[in-house]
């Protein structure tokens, strides 16, 4: 880049640039229903991120979708007692400055793409079991975690001669990160537990309540 200024990391990797506009907190909102929906003004044009934080250690599987064009995050089951569910939302856009002052970065068409009154995502990671055994891991304060499906279980049940059916998807409550299972299904036949994903991306909430 010939123009403009950056903004680097200790280590020498652009943070941030004139040249494209990072992944911003856009709000928050609550989920209070099983079926419900939390609704962004974020275009389906743009990229978005969500994260959740549950009220208990429980089983929560949501699903991202566009609602009359914008992004929007559906709470498709809960199991048993998640509600109400926190989301925080983050997208590659910047809103318009609330003063006349600050530090804006602009394009070379002029689109204002980063100014100082945003948040940019801070997004973690740690390795996460695919176990039945309910681990939680204490990340040693509040956080939520990108909602994601991350494996399937077969455990072995003599009683019906094959094994139950469980799929687990991560949450996070409290200063825990979670990864819990539900049963969906048991039969005759049985089958190799896999992982859809072995860790879990998540943030702190502090940042951003």
């Amino acid at each position: 880049m010939s123009w403009g200024a950056t903004i680097t990391r200790q280590d020498g990797s652009i943070w941030l640039s004139p040249e494209f506009t990072p992944m911003n907190f856009m709000g928050k909102g609550v989920i209070s229903a099983v079926g419900s929906s939390f609704v962004t003004q974020i275009p389906q044009q743009k990229t978005a991120m969500f994260f959740i934080r549950q009220s208990s250690d429980s089983y929560a599987a949501c699903q991202q979708v566009t609602v009359n064009g914008y992004h929007t995050l559906r709470l498709n089951s809960a199991y048993p007692t998640a509600l109400p569910v926190t989301v925080y939302c983050f997208a590659n856009m910047v809103l318009p400055p609330s003063n006349n002052y600050g530090l804006y970065f602009y394009g070379t068409s002029g689109e204002l793409v980063y100014s100082l009154d945003m948040l940019p995502l801070d997004m973690r990671t740690i390795h996460v079991d695919i176990s039945a055994s309910c681990v939680k891991q204490d990340m040693g304060k509040p956080v939520a975690v990108m909602p994601t499906a991350s494996g399937r279980l077969f455990i072995s049940n003599s009683s019906i001669g094959g094994a139950d059916v469980l799929d687990l998807y991560l949450g996070a409550t409290g200063n825990f990160v979670i990864n819990r299972p539900r049963q969906i299904a048991a039969g005759s036949s049985s089958g190799t537990s896999y992982p859809y994903i072995d860790k879990a991306f998540y943030i702190f909430t502090d940042v951003y309540d």
